[in-house]
């Protein structure tokens, strides 16, 4: 038997070998859930108490004054609606200084004040008919006309309609004219050739405020699919034999200012001069899916752009536009392009937007525009759709949950081979009993 044998017998260190290993997987677990469940909780629950703390005390002070259940409820409603006034009226004054004057309303929403009614004959709405589609300017209560001689003229018409199909096709952009015998409707005959659920919304503008209201969706019925969504973020699309690329980031985050980017070429490549189009270069709407996001604007150097989103009590349903004209790299984002010959340069002439987005969600913006010499009717343009998708935040490389484990393992090594290191039996530190 050898002298290590004879110091260390193998029945006493494979029992410290147990002992060992096993304390190593307890400080291990230990050290998980400190580092990834109970720190983590703990940052959490603080940041929640004091988030709570202010709640708290308003609900104490209520209690004491002997208020009921109730009665608190209904003041806490009031305290959030006056709080929600009183932020968009600083937003509304933050337009109004910077020249951004916009107002939407849903049309059955409006009891005081001007509004736009909408009346479309004959009933029912069928496929293929043209019907004649009435605009009743107004004011509420009596319903008392507004006539043109009271509207201004925004982008050389004194009213401007926009109409969308539910699966966000069918997209159009009219301008009915106001009636001889009654300057307070305007009236535009349409046919639609297809049926389906259509949102319209019409815009004018008064006392240097453009107006915009969501009228009631309506039913078109007839022969055919009602609704055939199909969703692509392709930022290269070709429309009436012109390739047009949007280029924006990666990943668009609500609340958080986005460029939006339009570059125009023909399919062979060469860039495209663009002519006014109702006093703008291009006209921008950008729609959410659901319909309850709304923005119509235009890239133009002098004057200012409008934009509006659903729910004027609502602060974070305004959409806030700020226009710039661009002469910069246009990124060649060729991928899902339907034609072989797609260019860009990097002296290409671009027009660019500036986009705040409220909220997540699905949007899809439509981009007009009239190429130099085209031969369309002065109130008609090329429509060129992109869809994107709006985030509540950044993606993370990796999930936090992974992130957070791959720290707590970095540190469970460390602090093991600390102890390991520390704890380590020197063999001149054992002595055996015999």
């Amino acid at each position: 038997m050898s002298d290590e044998q004879q110091i260390y017998p193998k029945e006493t260190l494979n029992k410290f070998r147990q002992w060992h290993f096993w304390w190593l997987v307890v400080f291990s677990f230990l050290l998980i859930i400190t580092f990834v469940y109970y720190l983590p909780t703990r940052f959490l629950q603080q940041s929640g108490l004091v988030e709570n703390h202010k709640g708290d005390q308003l609900m104490r002070e209520h209690m004491e004054q002997g208020m009921t259940e109730e009665e608190m409820n209904r003041h806490a409603e009031e305290e959030r609606g006056s709080q929600m006034m009183d932020d968009y009226e600083e937003m509304a004054d933050d337009y109004v200084a910077e020249g951004f004057e916009a107002l939407y309303r849903e049309e059955g929403d409006v009891k005081d004040g001007l509004v736009v009614n909408l009346n479309i004959s004959p009933v029912p709405y069928n496929v293929g008919v043209s019907l004649s589609v009435d605009f009743f300017v107004n004011t509420k209560p009596g319903n008392v006309p507004v006539p043109t001689n009271q509207l201004q003229i925004e982008h050389t018409k004194l009213m401007h309609v926009v109409g969308l199909r539910s699966d966000m096709n069918e997209f159009f952009h009219i301008h009915p004219e106001f009636l001889a015998d009654d300057p307070s409707i305007f009236n535009i005959k349409r046919t639609f050739q297809k049926p389906g659920f259509y949102k319209i919304w019409s815009s004018v503008k008064k006392d240097d405020v453009i107006h915009t209201f969501g009228h009631p969706e309506v039913s078109i019925n007839g022969a055919g699919t009602r609704e055939d969504k199909k969703v692509s973020f392709s930022r290269n699309v070709i429309t009436e034999n012109y390739q047009v690329s949007m280029a924006t980031d990666d990943t668009v985050i609500k609340e958080r200012e986005v460029e939006l980017s339009f570059d125009i070429h023909t399919l062979t490549g060469r860039e495209v001069e663009v002519e006014p189009y109702l006093d703008a270069d291009m006209h921008l709407t950008i729609i959410k899916d659901d319909w309850s996001q709304f923005l119509h604007t235009h890239p133009e150097g002098t004057g200012h752009s409008h934009s509006q989103a659903p729910r004027l009590p609502n602060p974070s349903a305004l959409i806030r536009t700020s226009i710039a004209f661009a002469h910069g790299d246009a990124e060649d984002e060729s991928a899902g392009a339907t034609d072989e010959h797609q260019t860009t340069a990097s002296d290409d002439e671009v027009i660019s937007f500036h986009v705040t987005f409220p909220e997540i969600g699905l949007y899809k913006t439509f981009a007009q525009f009239r190429p130099q010499g085209i031969d369309l009717p002065s109130d008609e343009a090329i429509t060129a759709e992109f869809w994107i998708q709006v985030e509540e935040k950044a993606p993370f490389p990796i999930s936090q949950w992974w992130f957070l484990l791959a720290i707590s393992a970095i540190l469970i090594a460390g602090l093991s081979w600390v102890v390991n290191k520390y704890l380590k039996v020197k063999p001149e530190d054992v002595q055996i009993q015999k």
